[in-house]
């Protein structure tokens, strides 16, 4: 879920670790390969960077370059915002509902033109039994689209143009996104596919590689886990305390829930409280993963810990399965709030917890 903002404060921020980087005496090449990989996480790809120039008068892009394709953002008319709308009733129900209602119709004109099939119609263009069909829907290899209460296929899955075995394994690789996110991926021109849509991609083994990266970056840009820890014992996340530890990264959801904290960890995809960090002998944790779009969580959970001695009494409480977990993990007391976790959601992914 890499954001506008995000990859101008790459850009920016790109210039001045090169700047850095100049005058630097020293190297520590571990440093720099961390720092490197914390830019490329957001800096924008050649593609977007020609498609940048192409509608800015700052940056000119080659002459001799063909025409490219047409503009990847089509020219929407969005509802109106009346005049008297001021910042704190701007995002309200009605405005919302008016988007959502918007998008209905959309997926109500695709059925009546064809690019949506009953799934009848789509089983039977596919040459499938219904239990085929519902295999294939449990893999991802396709997928539906709830419309007024029924399931309709996008006509494209079973269209003979495109080589069904990579379109098959694209729709698995995205498969963690919405149904309709996932249609969005494969008919829109991406940058980072040189202004071609997925599609167009599965013709040419050496596009379809391409695409295959941009179709895994899609699948983990769909989920966010963000990991916090505040000093103390809590019964819920508080809101009059700054948190001793917060972090976040986009990862991949197949991945077991304790792997994707690990991860979180480990990336740093997005900080919210910097190193140095606390050491903390009683903490709370909050783990959460939200899908792209959402403002609620999937899943999450919650750690209270104590060290005692040399050893750190843990308490677990999932939020969905409302299952809990006490354990006893190795600590001293003198690890950072960060070793602390790392030293628990290991113990709990190496114990197979859910």
């Amino acid at each position: 879920m890499t954001t506008p903002a995000e990859r101008t404060t790459a850009l920016m921020q790109a210039r001045d670790f090169l700047l850095a980087l100049s005058t630097v005496k020293k190297l520590d090449a571990a440093a720099l390969r961390s720092r490197a990989q914390s830019l490329l996480r957001h800096y924008p790809d050649p593609g977007m960077i020609g498609l940048i120039a192409d509608s800015t008068e700052w940056l000119e892009g080659k002459q001799d370059e063909p025409e490219r394709p047409a503009p990847l953002v089509k020219n929407v008319e969005l509802p109106p915002l009346p005049s008297s709308v001021t910042d704190d009733t701007r995002l309200n129900g009605n405005f919302f509902e008016n988007f959502r209602q918007r998008e209905l119709e959309s997926l109500r004109a695709r059925i009546r033109t064809g690019d949506l099939l009953p799934a009848e119609e789509f089983r039977r263009r596919l040459r499938a039994s219904s239990e085929a069909l519902r295999q294939l829907v449990v893999e991802g290899s396709v997928f539906a689209i709830d419309v007024d209460g029924l399931c309709y296929f996008p006509s494209l899955l079973v269209d003979e143009r495109y080589d069904r075995e990579k379109l098959f394994s694209i729709c698995r690789i995205i498969w963690p996104a919405h149904p309709t996110v996932r249609l969005h991926f494969l008919t829109s021109r991406r940058g980072n596919l040189g202004g071609l849509t997925p599609l167009e991609c599965l013709a040419d083994n050496k596009r379809y590689r391409v695409l295959r990266g941009a179709a895994w970056a899609e699948s983990v840009d769909s989920y966010r886990t963000s990991v916090s820890a505040y000093a103390g014992l809590h019964d819920t996340e508080p809101s009059d305390v700054s948190p001793s530890y917060s972090v976040a990264a986009d990862v991949d959801p197949r991945l077991g829930f304790w792997k994707r904290g690990l991860r979180t960890l480990k990336d740093h995809g997005f900080t919210g409280v910097f190193p140095p960090y606390e050491q903390l002998r009683e903490a709370t944790i909050f783990i959460s993963q939200i899908r792209g779009g959402s403002t609620t969580p999937d899943e999450g959970a919650k750690l209270g810990f104590s060290i005692d001695g040399s050893y750190a009494s843990v308490n677990v409480e999932r939020f969905v399965s409302k299952e809990s977990q006490y354990l006893r993990v190795p600590l001293t007391g003198t690890e950072t709030i960060e070793d602390s976790m790392r030293a628990i959601f290991r113990e709990l992914w190496n114990r197979g917890a859910r």
